[in-house]
Protein backbone atom coordinates (compact mmCIF):
# COMPACT_ATOMS: atom_id res chain seq x y z
CA UNK A 1 0.00 0.00 0.00
CA UNK A 2 0.90 3.97 -0.49
CA UNK A 3 1.09 3.76 3.60
CA UNK A 4 3.60 0.92 3.65
CA UNK A 5 5.95 2.48 0.62
CA UNK A 6 6.14 5.60 2.28
CA UNK A 7 7.18 3.77 5.63
CA UNK A 8 9.69 2.29 3.74
CA UNK A 9 11.23 5.37 2.16
CA UNK A 10 11.15 6.96 5.61
CA UNK A 11 13.28 4.55 7.23
CA UNK A 12 15.82 4.44 4.73
CA UNK A 13 16.22 7.88 4.88
CA UNK A 14 19.22 8.64 7.50
CA UNK A 15 17.95 9.49 11.39
CA UNK A 16 18.83 13.29 12.37
CA UNK A 17 19.17 13.26 16.41
CA UNK A 18 17.65 16.41 17.42
CA UNK A 19 20.37 16.96 19.83
CA UNK A 20 22.94 17.19 16.97
CA UNK A 21 23.31 20.84 16.46
CA UNK A 22 25.91 22.56 14.01
CA UNK A 23 26.08 26.33 14.59
CA UNK A 24 27.33 28.44 11.57
CA UNK A 25 29.19 31.40 12.92
CA UNK A 26 31.82 31.59 10.79
CA UNK A 27 33.36 30.92 7.37
CA UNK A 28 34.37 27.01 6.13
CA UNK A 29 32.40 25.17 8.73
CA UNK A 30 32.54 21.20 7.85
CA UNK A 31 29.25 19.03 8.17
CA UNK A 32 29.72 15.49 8.22
CA UNK A 33 26.83 13.77 9.39
CA UNK A 34 23.25 14.35 9.59
CA UNK A 35 22.58 17.07 12.11
CA UNK A 36 20.24 20.23 12.47
CA UNK A 37 22.05 23.80 12.02
CA UNK A 38 21.75 27.25 13.61
CA UNK A 39 22.08 30.57 11.86
CA UNK A 40 22.56 33.93 13.17
CA UNK A 41 19.86 36.02 12.93
CA UNK A 42 21.09 39.15 12.16
CA UNK A 43 24.90 38.97 10.38
CA UNK A 44 26.33 37.97 7.50
CA UNK A 45 29.09 35.28 7.03
CA UNK A 46 30.94 36.33 4.38
CA UNK A 47 32.58 33.20 1.96
CA UNK A 48 36.10 34.63 2.36
CA UNK A 49 37.19 32.30 0.10
CA UNK A 50 34.78 31.62 -2.42
CA UNK A 51 34.19 28.19 -1.60
CA UNK A 52 31.25 27.70 0.20
CA UNK A 53 30.25 28.73 4.21
CA UNK A 54 29.27 25.49 4.61
CA UNK A 55 31.03 22.25 3.16
CA UNK A 56 28.92 19.19 3.37
CA UNK A 57 31.64 16.72 3.69
CA UNK A 58 29.51 12.72 3.92
CA UNK A 59 27.34 11.20 1.74
CA UNK A 60 23.64 9.78 2.87
CA UNK A 61 23.17 12.61 5.25
CA UNK A 62 20.34 14.47 6.34
CA UNK A 63 21.16 18.34 6.86
CA UNK A 64 17.94 20.51 8.22
CA UNK A 65 18.22 24.50 8.98
CA UNK A 66 16.50 25.33 11.98
CA UNK A 67 16.49 28.86 12.36
CA UNK A 68 18.10 31.89 10.86
CA UNK A 69 19.03 32.81 7.29
CA UNK A 70 22.44 31.95 5.83
CA UNK A 71 23.72 35.71 4.60
CA UNK A 72 26.74 36.51 2.37
CA UNK A 73 26.88 40.01 2.32
CA UNK A 74 24.94 42.66 4.15
CA UNK A 75 21.72 44.28 3.34
CA UNK A 76 23.30 47.34 2.09
CA UNK A 77 25.65 45.55 -0.25
CA UNK A 78 24.66 45.83 -4.01
CA UNK A 79 23.60 42.55 -5.60
CA UNK A 80 25.54 42.52 -8.58
CA UNK A 81 28.79 42.38 -5.88
CA UNK A 82 27.67 39.60 -4.64
CA UNK A 83 30.21 37.06 -4.12
CA UNK A 84 31.27 33.13 -2.67
CA UNK A 85 28.37 30.00 -1.99
CA UNK A 86 26.39 29.76 0.71
CA UNK A 87 26.29 25.78 0.88
CA UNK A 88 28.78 23.67 -1.81
CA UNK A 89 28.55 19.88 -1.75
CA UNK A 90 31.07 18.47 -3.86
CA UNK A 91 31.55 14.36 -4.39
CA UNK A 92 28.75 13.26 -2.12
CA UNK A 93 25.61 11.43 -2.93
CA UNK A 94 22.38 10.86 -1.57
CA UNK A 95 22.43 14.22 0.67
CA UNK A 96 19.32 15.83 1.37
CA UNK A 97 19.34 19.90 2.56
CA UNK A 98 15.95 20.80 4.31
CA UNK A 99 14.98 24.30 5.13
CA UNK A 100 17.81 26.77 3.64
CA UNK A 101 17.35 30.34 3.57
CA UNK A 102 20.28 31.74 1.78
CA UNK A 103 20.99 34.90 0.03
CA UNK A 104 23.59 37.72 -0.42
CA UNK A 105 26.08 34.97 -2.58
CA UNK A 106 27.02 34.73 -6.16
CA UNK A 107 25.45 30.90 -5.63
CA UNK A 108 22.86 29.67 -2.81
CA UNK A 109 24.03 26.12 -3.35
CA UNK A 110 26.72 24.67 -5.46
CA UNK A 111 26.75 21.09 -6.11
CA UNK A 112 28.71 19.28 -8.24
CA UNK A 113 28.77 15.20 -8.66
CA UNK A 114 26.23 14.97 -6.12
CA UNK A 115 23.79 12.37 -7.39
CA UNK A 116 20.46 11.74 -5.12
CA UNK A 117 20.48 15.20 -3.82
CA UNK A 118 17.51 16.75 -2.70
CA UNK A 119 16.63 20.26 -2.27
CA UNK A 120 13.54 20.76 0.04
CA UNK A 121 11.81 23.60 1.40
CA UNK A 122 14.60 25.90 0.99
CA UNK A 123 14.65 30.13 -0.47
CA UNK A 124 17.53 30.57 -2.51
CA UNK A 125 16.28 33.87 -3.32
CA UNK A 126 17.88 37.03 -3.14
CA UNK A 127 21.22 35.90 -4.60
CA UNK A 128 23.57 37.75 -7.29
CA UNK A 129 21.73 39.45 -10.18
CA UNK A 130 23.16 41.82 -12.85
CA UNK A 131 22.52 45.90 -12.67
CA UNK A 132 20.72 45.98 -15.83
CA UNK A 133 21.26 48.83 -18.47
CA UNK A 134 18.18 48.41 -20.59
CA UNK A 135 16.05 51.20 -20.01
CA UNK A 136 12.13 51.47 -21.55
CA UNK A 137 13.35 53.58 -24.11
CA UNK A 138 16.59 51.97 -25.28
CA UNK A 139 17.31 47.87 -24.90
CA UNK A 140 21.00 47.37 -24.01
CA UNK A 141 22.84 44.60 -25.65
CA UNK A 142 25.50 43.99 -22.52
CA UNK A 143 22.19 43.04 -20.53
CA UNK A 144 21.65 39.70 -22.99
CA UNK A 145 21.91 35.94 -21.77
CA UNK A 146 24.43 34.06 -23.81
CA UNK A 147 23.06 30.38 -23.03
CA UNK A 148 25.66 28.22 -24.88
CA UNK A 149 28.45 29.77 -23.23
CA UNK A 150 29.16 27.83 -19.79
CA UNK A 151 32.12 25.32 -20.54
CA UNK A 152 34.39 27.15 -17.56
CA UNK A 153 31.47 28.08 -14.97
CA UNK A 154 30.44 31.50 -17.55
CA UNK A 155 26.72 30.95 -15.83
CA UNK A 156 27.81 31.13 -11.91
CA UNK A 157 30.53 33.91 -12.88
CA UNK A 158 28.40 36.32 -14.83
CA UNK A 159 25.67 35.81 -13.50
CA UNK A 160 25.18 33.72 -10.44
CA UNK A 161 22.76 31.19 -8.93
CA UNK A 162 20.21 30.16 -6.14
CA UNK A 163 20.95 26.68 -7.06
CA UNK A 164 23.92 25.37 -9.38
CA UNK A 165 24.28 21.67 -10.13
CA UNK A 166 26.76 19.95 -12.34
CA UNK A 167 27.78 16.52 -13.37
CA UNK A 168 24.69 15.38 -11.14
Amino acid sequence: SMLTALALIFSLMPAVDDTDCVVIDRDDVQITRSCHVHLPADRAIEDLNDDGVIHIRSSDIVVIIDSGRLRGAADNVAPDTYRGVGVRVNGQRDVTIRGLRASGFRAGIWATDADGLAIEDCDVSDNRRDRLLSTPQAENQSDWLWPHTNDKHEWLTRYGAGIYIERS
